[in-house]
């Protein structure tokens, strides 16, 4: 008798589903419990197994589907011998009713209202290869080796496609030579100094503590010369090729080129630009490399200077400003805006706030910097409120760190189609330009600038174009934003604030640092975890950290956003004892009043 394949539930309240592929055709043998196809939702994928034995003589919904109703007939199985025309009278509706297949069982999920259904994106025709590659003529080239352009390579080189990448001066770029790295090591200077004074806290002395800023600022060189000889032996180990100059593009499939060694011409199926981005300069700002600094210039100070402007207080200058404030330095900071760390959630800005200003940081926030005024014994800044009234600042040094501008010129972008949009080149879900075959990944692509977001783009880009399956668009709101000063702050998806303006009905839960156990054994009672969920679902909308280590806590909220994990998902973890992660759970448990140790 043919037996019925229906469309499972993933959840009580699912009504639909995407049949998004059949991993058998017909014909084939099934055994029970196999695994016969991949349904989706916009909150799960799922296996569907056969529940009886028999022959697929008949696939009824084909994949790629949308809208299958749950309950609906997909396929028909019979036994063995069995005339194949059953089933197609049974898909058809003839015949005797046919025995339906048990649909997989599908965890229960309270509280879980189905949300709107996504708008499956569709990927680009990937640009089909010219043939083998040898010589000058290559699968993929990549203009930039720094954390976006480097993984592309790799992942190419993973994929068997023969891969090219021209770099004109570090592999890492900047942020494994100049930015990332770099300053964390000297931020652990700080933090092992700052302990240090710590030291009787512990029950340990130590007479006439002391550092040596040169010894500092080598080791942070040393770590991101390492790492840099690192990336140069995974190219060679993934049978990347590199290129040592400047590449520009010279047409469709084609750049030049240029460094020590002269000019070369390559060819290439694809293009990925990954040339980063600069420090932005702002007229009246610009920086001179000895009283007005950029990052780089502070990343390498021959010696401290007694006073500091720090000009910007995102992530880039609220590190700066942590580690010079932990070695002594009077230091000021100005924002434009109306709180520090704006893009992070109002209530842990205040908290930054509050803890920066305990440790001797001076911070005026809704002021502009208007000019600077530089002499040879400082600098002088103009300062001017939001009420018009003006000061006068005067300083050892200044940093500016007030954004990053792409870097889009001098590329040969005027050969191609590819556009570009106040600074940013414009690129698809899949990261490809106008330009068929040029595609552009990381800081040159636009916010938010963060190295991981550059490398995940990176391994989206080829895995579209390689076509592999099962490759997705970035979800922005699954990024996590670090920021490593002390205390470190560390946030994924929605503010609180954002969250009720896109019109959520919100729960929050929020727990101290100071009713955890581990916390506490540290030496870090001072810090917040903060959760926001929707009322209605349970849906994880953002979670939002200040304190110890929190840039190392924050992936398991971001795991959870990408899984589109609940509440219940969360609250049903078991999260070790103890640790400084328990509070993590104790947040989630508080938004929905049920926490245990506060």
């Amino acid at each position: 008798m043919p037996i019925k394949v229906l469309m499972p539930a993933l959840s009580p309240t699912m009504t639909e589903g995407t049949l998004a592929r059949w991993l058998v055709k017909e014909g084939d043998t099934i055994e029970s419990g196999q695994v016969i196809a991949e349904i989706e939702t916009d909150k799960a994928t799922m296996e569907v197994e056969a529940a009886d034995e028999g022959v697929l003589a008949k696939i009824v919904v084909p994949e790629g589907t949308e809208n299958v109703a749950v309950n609906a007939l997909i396929a028909v199985l019979v036994d063995e011998g069995e005339d194949p025309a059953e089933a197609a009278k049974a898909a058809a509706g003839g015949g005797d009713a046919p025995k339906a297949a048990e649909a997989p069982k599908a965890a229960e999920v309270p509280k879980a209202a189905e949300p709107p259904k996504k708008t499956e994106t569709p990927k680009a025709e990937p640009k089909k290869s010219s043939g083998p590659k040898s010589g000058d003529d290559y699968d993929v080239i990549v203009i930039g080796g720094g954390p976006g352009g480097y993984v592309a390579a790799i992942r190419a080189g993973q994929l068997g496609l023969r891969t090219l990448v021209v770099e004109e001066k570090h592999l890492g770029g900047i942020c494994l030579n100049w930015g990332c790295i770099p300053t964390k090591a000297l931020l652990r200077a700080a933090e092992v100094w700052t302990l240090v004074n710590h030291a009787k806290e512990f029950g340990i002395t130590i007479e006439k503590p002391s550092f040596d800023l040169s010894a500092i600022v080598k080791r942070s060189r040393d770590v991101a010369k390492t790492l840099s000889q690192g990336v140069a032996h995974l190219l060679k180990k993934n049978k990347v090729e590199v290129a040592d100059g400047r590449g520009r593009l010279n047409g469709p499939g084609k750049v030049v080129i240029e460094g020590a060694k002269g000019k070369r011409s390559v060819t290439a199926d694809h293009i990925i630009l990954a040339t980063g981005a600069r420090a932005r300069v702002v007229k009246g700002l610009e920086p001179d490399g000895e009283r007005v600094w950029t990052y780089r210039e502070a990343m390498v100070p021959e010696s401290l200077p007694k006073s500091l402007l720090v000009v910007g207080s995102g992530a880039i200058g609220i590190e700066f400003a942590s580690f010079y404030r932990a070695l002594g330095v009077e230091v000021t900071v100005v924002e434009l805006l109306d709180r520090i760390l704006p893009v992070e959630d109002a209530e842990i800005s205040g908290l930054a706030r509050k803890a920066f200003e305990k440790q001797g940081m001076k911070i005026l926030t809704g002021t502009q910097v208007k000019a600077l005024d530089k002499g040879k014994d400082g600098v002088t800044a103009t300062l001017e409120d939001g009420k018009g009234k003006t000061q006068s600042l005067k300083v050892d040094r200044v940093i500016v760190a007030i954004g990053i501008v792409g870097n889009t010129e001098d590329l040969g972008l005027e050969t191609t189609k590819v556009k570009v949009e106040k600074g940013q080149i414009q690129v698809g879900p899949y990261l490809e330009t106008d330009e068929p075959g040029i595609y552009a990944i990381g800081d040159v692509a636009g916010a938010p600038w963060l190295a991981h977001k550059a490398s995940h783009e990176g391994v989206i880009c080829v895995e579209a174009f390689a076509g592999v399956e099962h490759v997705h668009p970035m979800t922005r709101e699954n990024i996590p934003g670090c920021t490593y000063a002390t205390p470190q702050v560390a946030s994924v998806g929605m503010t609180e604030a954002k969250a009720k303006e896109a019109g959520y009905d919100v729960k929050v839960g929020r727990f101290p640092y100071r009713g955890n156990g581990k916390a506490l054994a540290l030496g870090e009672p001072e810090g917040l975890v903060k959760t926001v969920f929707d009322a209605k679902t349970g849906e994880l909308l953002g979670a939002h950290m200040i304190g110890a280590e929190v840039t190392e806590l924050i992936q398991g909220y971001t795991v959870a956003k990408t899984m589109e994990g609940t509440e219940l998902d969360l609250m049903h973890t078991i999260f070790p004892h103890p640790t400084l992660s328990e509070m993590m759970h104790e947040s989630v448990l508080d938004a929905f009043g049920r926490a245990i140790h506060f």
